[in-house]
């Protein structure tokens, strides 16, 4: 597939973020970003252009309450979304110790100081990624997510990257439930994770995410497969340390009542996806499948938890 349609919306109000995307979503988007006070959607390039385009209006408005949205669109090829991307895209802490950076932005050689810093800062380890100060301490992730959904730009996402961290230990076992780009499969094994299974139903993410675990160098740890999740399989795939659920809060709720069926005794769930007015269910059913809320964080009209299996195995 050569071409792309990217067709740009107004931003839609913060209560209805996940109404929005999903509305792009069940329109065939495979990657919406938010760029300013827009959003734009990334859809394989449609027979008929107008009719999709008049279909993404009709979703958005039935869906939210924003008023008959007018959207303007461009073709792009595969390699110009990329460029594109990487060009809007610098690199950001995420955490004190996580960074994101785009593939492509070059990292400093073992040693190199960052000028202006004295002997013995905490950032004189590694140097400057991408105008990013880091030390011999932090994790970089590098991310090209091509056409597929997840990048540090989605609130989702850096909840998800700072809920992270602190909780994969030396050797964990990981899911990773719609992986999308990858980051967060990624994310966990550069921070010490044993192995990772990353779970994605889009093939095109599947092969963002395997290009992304190359690209950290965490290939022999991250296993990448298409696969759908149905609540009667997450068990199937054995025990695990720690799940992350980033997906719409539609299709992550009948998911969470078998999660602590994947985890071992003591272990960690951060779920994500949810918008802000529905964290009381989503804490609720965690709550009667099993699992302790530990921490929260809101931001920007969603909401993100981590919880911890409570109980022991009969």
């Amino acid at each position: 597939m050569n071409a792309y349609l990217l067709v740009a919306l107004p931003a839609p109000d913060a209560r209805e973020i996940h109404l929005f995307v999903d509305a792009l979503r069940r329109c065939g988007a495979r990657a919406v970003e938010r760029e300013g006070d827009r959003f734009v959607a990334l859809f394989p390039w449609p027979e008929d252009v107008d009719a999709l385009v008049a279909d993404v209006r009709s979703a958005v408005r039935a869906s939210t309450t924003m008023d008959a949205p007018d959207p303007t669109w461009e073709r792009l090829s595969r390699e110009e979304w990329a460029a594109r991307w990487r060009s809007e895209q610098a690199a950001r802490r995420i955490t004190r110790r996580i960074v994101v950076a785009p593939v492509g932005v070059p990292l400093p050689s073992a040693g190199e100081r960052v000028a202006g810093d004295s002997e013995g800062t905490e950032h004189t380890g590694h140097g400057v990624v991408g105008g990013v100060r880091v030390g011999p301490y932090d994790v970089v992730i590098r991310l090209d997510p091509a056409v597929a959904f997840g990048t540090a730009e989605h609130a989702t996402t850096r909840a998800c990257l700072a809920l992270l961290d602190g909780r994969v230990r030396p050797g964990d076992r990981v899911l990773d439930v719609g992986t999308g780009s990858g980051i967060l499969a990624v994310a966990a094994a550069r921070l010490g994770a044993g192995g990772v299974l990353a779970l994605e139903s889009d093939p095109v993410a599947c092969d963002a995410a395997r290009r992304n675990a190359e690209a950290n160098a965490v290939a022999d740890r991250v296993e990448v497969r298409e696969r759908t999740v149905a609540r009667r399989d997450l068990r199937k795939f054995g025990r695990f340390d720690g799940v992350v659920i980033n997906i719409e809060a539609r299709v992550s709720a009948p998911l969470v009542p078998v999660v602590p069926a994947a985890l071992r005794p003591g272990g960690w769930f951060i779920l994500s996806g949810v918008v802000g007015g529905e964290r009381s269910d989503a804490v609720a059913a965690a709550e009667a499948a099993g699992l302790a809320l530990t921490e929260e964080r809101p931001e920007r009209g969603w909401w993100s938890g981590a919880f911890e299996r409570v109980g022991r195995d009969g």
